[in-house]
């Protein structure tokens, strides 16, 4: 079951973060792969990468991805998508980048 947050950014504009389970992700993942989403279509590489990494940074609506915003009921024009969990572990990522940077600049 999805959970979705609007957030909004600086400039005004409005973003839906959807918190999706694994599985959702991944059925959406593969959708997406199998989904003719001209340039923008996703690789088997591609899909495996975005699984691996549990998250989404950007989707825009348009014409060939309007399905996904209908879909996960999104009412804004841009989406982006996580893995339920998965935040906390960006979050411990970007703190031991930040602390080897300091590190770095000390």
């Amino acid at each position: 079951m999805n959970k979705n947050f609007i957030c909004t950014l600086p400039n005004g504009d409005e973003i839906t973060s959807v918190v999706l389970d694994l599985e959702e992700y991944e059925s959406l993942i593969d959708i997406l792969h199998n989904t003719d989403l001209g340039g923008a279509s996703l690789s088997k590489e591609q899909a495996d990468r975005l699984k691996e990494a549990k998250h989404i940074q950007m989707i825009s609506r348009g014409t060939k991805t309007a399905f996904v915003f209908d879909r996960f009921d999104i009412k804004t024009n841009v989406a982006c998508f996580i893995v339920r969990g998965h935040g906390s572990e960006l979050l411990n990522q970007l703190s031991k980048k930040l602390k080897r940077r300091d590190a770095r600049n000390n």
